[in-house]
């Protein structure tokens, strides 16, 4: 295949993948995607994430409902108004996007040493780089993965180059792991041979890497498990008051300086249930 060929096997494909998110997402129908996503742009980010949808539509949506909050907080103060309409649409807009991209990076991990292991299994019987990657990716049990590497089986038998198809994978999941795996299969297809030692390699790091990553979170259970009982009590201890004596609480909504005492004390909640989540969601 030259290369007039293999670039218009690759727009063919990644047209293919447009119109594939578009069946997906019916509402995305009337927005043009990206056919490429920018590498450290804010819609690789929602991409990763798991929201391929465009950025202003994701922006435009926690703006709004972040004033939809700060008009609903703005009835005990202004203060209060601005600092919870801000909070919200700052944890949207970033650390929110952040968890999600580093949980389905979780996902995926865990089934990159099996997808390698099958990938040098299909080596080391006679198949060649492009058919070794689609055997490996009929061995990876459904979930996350099986799915994005759906795409990139299609590409490949549609004559994609290894590398191209692959590359794809990189802008959708997060992390150094998905980034190592398609750098080392494309630099093997592109200069060929059969030494599989990198790639026994890499499966015993990521193998270690998920080690630690195990023991790190099942450290954490009984932290996790504390934030949990206090962010419940720092929102029901306030509504059984309310509930069980009205009074308690009448007499500092209606007075000026009671009310900014009142607002002092939901910004500081609030405040420190953020502050322990960052905490608590370490990442190995």
């Amino acid at each position: 295949m030259n290369e007039i060929e293999r670039l218009a096997q690759l727009r063919k494909w990644s047209l293919h993948v447009e119109l594939e998110s578009r069946e997906r997402f019916p509402f995305l129908r009337r927005f043009k995607l990206n056919e490429s996503v920018e590498p450290g742009s804010y819609n690789e980010r929602l991409v990763q994430a798991g929201f391929p949808v465009p950025k202003f539509i994701y922006i435009s949506f926690v703006v709004i409902v972040s004033a939809g909050i700060g008009y609903l907080c703005s009835f005990l103060g202004k203060i209060l108004a601005v600092y919870s309409s801000v909070l919200f649409a700052y944890y949207f807009l970033f650390p929110f996007l952040d968890e999600r991209a580093y949980k389905r990076r979780r996902q995926v991990v865990p089934h990159l040493p099996g997808f390698l292991e099958g990938f040098m299994a299909a080596l080391s019987t006679g198949f060649s780089v492009e058919g070794a990657v689609v055997q490996a990716a009929r061995t990876v049990p459904d979930g996350l993965l099986k799915k994005e590497l759906e795409p990139v089986v299609r590409a490949v038998n549609s004559g994609v180059l290894v590398g191209d198809a692959l590359g794809k994978l990189t802008r959708k999941i997060a992390g150094r792991e998905v980034l190592s795996l398609v750098t080392a299969i494309s630099l093997f297809a592109g200069v060929g041979g059969r030494m599989l030692d990198p790639f026994q390699r890499l499966v015993e790091k990521m193998r270690e890497q998920q080690s630690s990553m195990d023991k790190a979170l099942r450290d954490l259970v009984q932290v996790k498990q504390a934030f949990i009982i206090l962010m419940s009590l720092s929102v029901i201890v306030p509504l059984l008051l309310v509930v069980i004596e009205p009074s308690y609480l009448n007499g500092a909504y209606h007075d000026p300086h009671g009310r900014l005492i009142l607002q002092i004390g939901v910004i500081l909640i609030m405040t420190a249930l953020f502050v322990f989540r960052r905490i608590i969601n370490l990442k190995v």
